[in-house]
């Protein structure tokens, strides 16, 4: 319902009748506080038309929910493999509790993608910056891990190297997928 207003008033948001209105929305012309307008290309839309126009936007956009699905799935496989060293270092005997938490806080940008990837789906603005933060951060856990064992004259096993090859390439991947202007736009558009 659009707050009527008084000759010389100013009008009230929609949604919160006591905040005074910052923007007009362009499909429906309702009257928005800051915290209810959506900006999408420097338009401002109600949340509900946002959503529409969203939804008509993405019929023919297959990349990002794609993008989503990608990431979910990468990030399981890492915490599959995280889980086995886990519990790998669990059944090792006493003493390995300091172990098994660095190992745990070791594998945190594993959680950090996977509850971004979620909040993709609705082109939060904090999914795509913890995205972006998550895959460098995968990144540089890979290379660490690439470069520990050499300078420590430990064995390296050819799985290994992989595993953790395909740890950089993917968190490399992630973070300039969503580093880009045009994504940086569409996450602009709806706010936290």
């Amino acid at each position: 319902m659009i707050a009527i207003k008084k000759e010389g008033e100013k009008p009230f948001c929609k949604n919160h009748p006591e905040e005074p209105a910052t923007g007009q929305c362009k499909a429906c012309g309702a009257a928005l506080c800051y915290d209810c307008k959506c900006i999408h290309y420097g338009a401002t839309y109600c949340e509900a038309c946002f959503e529409a126009k969203r939804a008509r936007d993405a019929k023919n956009d297959w990349m990002f929910p794609a993008a989503s699905y990608a990431i979910i799935a990468g990030t399981a496989l890492l915490l599959i493999v995280s889980a086995v060293g886990l519990l790998k270092i669990a059944f090792l005997g006493k003493g390995h509790v300091e172990a098994a938490a660095l190992y745990l806080a070791w594998h945190v940008p594993d959680a950090v993608l996977v509850v971004c990837a979620i909040g993709a789906f609705k082109f939060r603005r904090w999914a795509r910056k913890g995205l972006i933060f998550g895959g460098a951060l995968s990144a540089l856990r890979g290379g660490v891990w690439q470069a520990v064992p050499p300078l420590m004259s430990l064995p390296v096993s050819l799985l290994f190297t992989l595993f953790h090859a395909f740890v950089i390439i993917y968190g490399v991947a992630v973070a300039l997928f969503y580093s880009s202007k045009a994504l940086r736009d569409e996450f602009r558009a709806v706010r936290p």
